[in-house]
């Protein structure tokens, strides 16, 4: 692959990860009205980690991600984090 064909890989995969974080809105800011790019920053940081194999190591840092940017008592819905990662997974 070329930079190009990467970087358009990249993009889709990244919009592909958005889309998952963003249904299942773990910390309920887009279902409030925030912006679809709200979660970008933890997406970019799921991107790097999401080539675990792992799905509990991989629920685990996910839900770390958003812990370390909201904190702990943002959280609206645990279970999203396994959602987010079984489906990021699934498409490996």
């Amino acid at each position: 692959m070329n930079k190009l064909e990467i970087k358009k890989a990249y993009k889709v995969e990244f919009n592909r990860v958005k889309n998952i974080v963003n249904n299942n809105d773990p910390i309920g800011l887009v279902s409030g009205g925030a912006p679809d790019d709200e979660y970008d920053i933890e997406i970019g940081k799921i991107m790097l980690i999401k080539d675990r194999s792992d799905i509990k190591q991989f629920t685990n840092e996910v839900e770390k991600i958003f812990v370390e940017y909201f904190g702990e008592n943002s959280i609206v819905d645990h279970g999203a984090f396994e959602r987010i990662a079984r489906d990021v997974l699934s498409h490996k």
